[in-house]
């Protein structure tokens, strides 16, 4: 369930997280699980098995100006998938991010 409100720059609490492995299944190694979390400002942070934070990353669209939209949309749905398949080599796994924001108000007509 999405935190109710969550939109656009409105701060930094989680709208959604995910637990899984990022290493590959061996008999002889054990694995642990590994949080991520999506906060409203569309950051992620991934949290190791203790839930110390390991790395925060912006999501790509952050490199935009986004003040324009403000309070305009909130988040409609969010998912995230944390996998061992990994993308690169030396990668240990993958941290999918799925969000969709819908418009929190109707658009003023153009004309």
């Amino acid at each position: 369930r999405l935190l109710d409100g969550a939109s656009i720059a409105r701060g930094r609490s989680p709208v959604a997280f995910a637990a899984g492995y990022l290493d590959a299944y061996a008999e002889d190694a054990p694995r642990r699980m590994a949080v991520a979390v999506l906060r409203e400002d569309w950051s992620v942070t991934l949290l190791d098995h203790t839930l110390a934070p390991l790395w925060t990353v912006p999501l790509a669209h952050m490199k935009d100006d986004l003040s324009p939209l403000v309070g305009q949309f909130e988040f409609s749905e969010a998912a995230l998938l944390l996998t061992p398949a990994a993308v690169g080599d030396g990668d240990r796994g993958t941290v999918v991010v799925c969000a969709s924001m819908r418009r929190v108000r109707p658009m003023a007509p153009h004309f």
